[in-house]
């Protein structure tokens, strides 16, 4: 893979996981159905959100989804060391 910097979108999205990660722990699922309702909410007119809003939406789906997928993958780790 290889090195480039960061976009905004990315350091943002890394920054809005971080501070998601001061939350307690939610039950599967909760956060990826929290990010579809976050990204449906950015797909609404200008005339009804503002861009900042729409583009602040985005950054927390990606958090959420981002914070969900690590969840997933903790939990089969932790499967996986119970069964070794």
């Amino acid at each position: 893979m290889s090195s480039r910097p960061l976009t905004q979108a990315e350091v943002d999205v890394m920054a809005e996981r971080a501070r998601l990660q001061c939350e307690a722990p939610h039950c599967r699922g909760d956060m990826a159905r929290a990010a579809a309702l976050y990204a449906s909410l950015s797909t609404l007119p200008e005339a009804v959100r503002s861009h900042e809003d729409r583009r602040r939406d985005l950054v927390l789906a990606g958090a959420l989804i981002l914070a969900e997928i690590e969840q997933m993958d903790a939990a089969a780790h932790d499967c996986m060391k119970d069964t070794a």
